[in-house]
This record gives C-alpha cells, structure tokens and sequence, in this order.
C-alpha cells in the first residue's frame, strides 16, 4: 500500500491563499500568525506551489521576501480568482434564495382530494421549506399548454381523456387503475345479492359523476350497449365523488363511481364491486420530457408508489 499523499501537496485554493498571505506579510512567521498555522505549514504550501509549476516564486530582500518576476506574475492571475472564491458563499445564498422551491401539479378535483392528498403530505412532512401548488384542470388543451409552458411541473388526468392529444414532447406515465363500486347504504336490498348485474343497477335510483366527468362517458356506454339506457333512473349528477357517499349514507340513491386511491366509506355505508360490470378508471401523469425538477420528481416518485 502507499501511503496517502498530504493535503499540502495537492493544488487548491488554500495554497494559493497562503502564497498571497505571505507576501502580504513578507514574513513566514508572520503569515503563519495572520493564518493561524505553524511556520512550516506556511513553507510547505508555498514549496508546494513553487514544485507544481516549476520556478521560484519568491526572492530574499534582506530579512524580507518578495515575489520573484513568476511570482508576481502568479499573484497577478489569482487576486481575482481568490475574490470570487471569497464571495462565493454569500453568491451562493442568494442564488438558493432565488431557487423555485415549488411544485405545481394540476389534476382533476377527484385526483386533487384523493391521490394526490398523501403524496403531497410526505413531501411537506421532508421538505418543509417546499410550497407545493394544487390547481384544478380546466381542459385538456390548457393543461397541456401549462405543461410545455413550465408554468405547471406535473398533470394527473384520467387516460381516457387524452385520445389523440398525445405528443412526442410530452411522456405520459400510468400512476394506477382506480376499481369501479356500487355505494349502497348497509340495508339496501342489493347487500344481499351475490354479484350485481346492470339489471340490478337499473331498478334502483343512481347517483352518478357528471357527464363531463371522464369515465362516466364509459358507464353510459355499458349501459347503452346492454339496452338499459331508456331505464336508467339518474336522480343526481355530482362532479365530486367523496359526494356521492354522502348522498347515498342520506338515502338519496345508489351511488356508482371509481374508488378513490384511500377512500373509506362513510359509517352505514357499503362498497359493493362492480369491477366486471364497467371499465376501470386510469390515471396517468403527464410532464415534459426530460429529467424533471427535484420536488417535481419527489412527487412522481410518491404518485407511483402509492
């Protein structure tokens, strides 16, 4: 084994501070005082640079010293580096201060009250000092214009909703399968069957997500293509599903919607699956291609692993 080389012997910055403190001072033992280090260790990194450059840097003036033509040609070169270096810290505080610390997300309002809530809560549990944006998507195109913009970092929207808005520039990555349930209170006649049918759904009053809602577009479609769409008894349309529980725990109807990532029902009311009646609900997030920002991939990371 060799053995480890000394720190004075490596080129950096406290040898070039030392060469500059010694001329300053004109003296080893005085550098050595103003730096607070031992005369040798003064003489060690000035023999240092002199050996990584190959001349003589300094010149005996009687009891004095001073540089030599190199030397001073080599103080001249490091006076404004050594400035720099001294500001570096306070540069590098206000850069840090100037630093977006932020992430903007925008999701639909299900997304922003369900799988959103956890992932955005551990990121200001780590990083306190992190303001995180939640802003409620208007349409598609818009999104997508605050996305390709960087006025927003992420999108958490529902798949079916992008069709053929898909660009080369945008990377969409699904996050998770939201499964489908019928919200019954704990009495309803329906806790008793075995596995609903359409049938058993369209006999009863229906509480539904709005039409606008996306996966909606593909409950009615189920329905149509069984032939139940003239029989369907909507009583309510609600944009929210955490809406939809507390219509049914009131008796309004029966609810139908996508379960919600953590989702618990109200006391007095049951989730009945409805998985093989309609498709699931796909939620995808969407950003710009490219490496994101790190509070932006924080959040990415907790979206998938939730």
């Amino acid at each position: 084994m060799t053995a480890p080389i000394p720190r004075y012997k490596d080129f950096n910055l406290t040898q070039l501070r030392v060469f500059c403190e010694f001329l300053r001072q004109k003296s080893f033992a005085d550098a050595a005082r103003a730096l607070g280090v031992s005369h040798s260790a003064v003489w060690q990194q000035v023999r240092a640079l002199e050996r990584r450059f190959g001349v003589s840097l300094l010149q005996r003036h009687g009891r004095t010293w001073r540089p030599s033509e190199d030397g001073q040609a080599l103080l001249d070169l490091i006076a404004n580096l050594l400035r720099s270096a001294d500001s570096l810290d306070e540069a590098f505080r206000q850069i840090r201060g100037e630093i977006r610390r932020e992430v903007r997300v925008i999701a639909s309002p299900s997304a922003l009250a369900g799988e959103l809530a956890g992932p955005v809560a551990e990121i200001r549990r780590r990083h306190p000092a992190t303001r995180v944006c939640m802003l409620l998507t208007s349409n598609l195109e818009q999104t997508i214009a605050e996305l390709m913009a960087g006025t927003v970092d992420l999108a958490l929207l529902n798949a079916c909703l992008l069709g053929s808005m898909r660009r080369p520039s945008l990377q969409v990555i699904p996050v998770r399968r939201r499964p489908i349930g019928a919200l019954v209170s704990a009495r309803h006649p329906l806790t008793r069957q075995t596995r609903l049918t359409l049938e058993d759904l369209a006999a009863w009053p229906l509480i539904l997500p709005t039409p606008d809602f996306p996966w909606r577009q593909q409950c009615d479609e189920v329905f149509r293509a069984a032939g139940f769409e003239e029989r369907l008894q909507v009583t309510v349309e609600v944009s929210l599903i955490q809406a939809i529980v507390e219509l049914v725990h009131r008796g309004v109807g029966v609810g139908v919607a996508p379960f919600l990532d953590g989702w618990q029902p109200l006391k007095g009311v049951r989730c009945l699956p409805a998985d093989h009646l309609f498709p699931p609900d796909e939620l995808v997030l969407l950003r710009r291609q490219g490496k994101p920002r790190l509070q932006a991939q924080l959040l990415e990371e907790l979206l998938l692993k939730s």
